[in-house]
């Protein structure tokens, strides 16, 4: 895993979009501790690492650099930052919103699956009755 340090800006990340990455270099900002760029096999992505009191380091995903810029990342690390000092695991909140999401579709599926049965029978109905009305 390569590592070095670097103001992380447009232009960086245009010049690292260029090149293919391995997934596990890390270019880290100058200015902002635990902030930096991963070159993703695909595209640049920008992480954060950093310690919540009483955890272990954690690395957590911002986003692709193909999706947000570089100053809203540098943004959002700063707020993970400040979560992350007030004792609140970004990380933690961000597996919580993927838990209710794939929760939400689960019951969604299931209230869809529940519906079917009673769509066919209506319309099993509706073809008899429009047999019976045209013989």
């Amino acid at each position: 895993m390569t590592e070095a340090k670097q103001k992380i800006n447009k232009a960086l990340v245009n010049h690292l979009a260029e090149k293919d990455g391995d997934g596990k270099t890390v270019i880290w900002d100058s200015e902002l501790t635990g902030f930096g760029v991963r070159l993703g096999k695909k595209v640049p992505v920008y992480v954060l690492g950093y310690r919540a009191p009483g955890k272990a380091y954690s690395r957590v995903s911002i986003g692709r650099a193909d999706r947000i810029s570089a100053e809203a990342a540098r943004n959002m690390a700063k707020q993970m930052i400040g979560e992350a000092a007030s004792g609140v695991d970004p990380q933690a909140e961000k597996k919580e919103r993927r838990k209710a999401a794939k929760a939400a579709a689960a019951l969604e599926r299931k209230q869809g699956q529940a519906l079917l049965p009673k769509v066919i029978e209506q319309y099993l109905d509706w073809l008899r009755d429009r047999r019976r009305s045209t013989h």
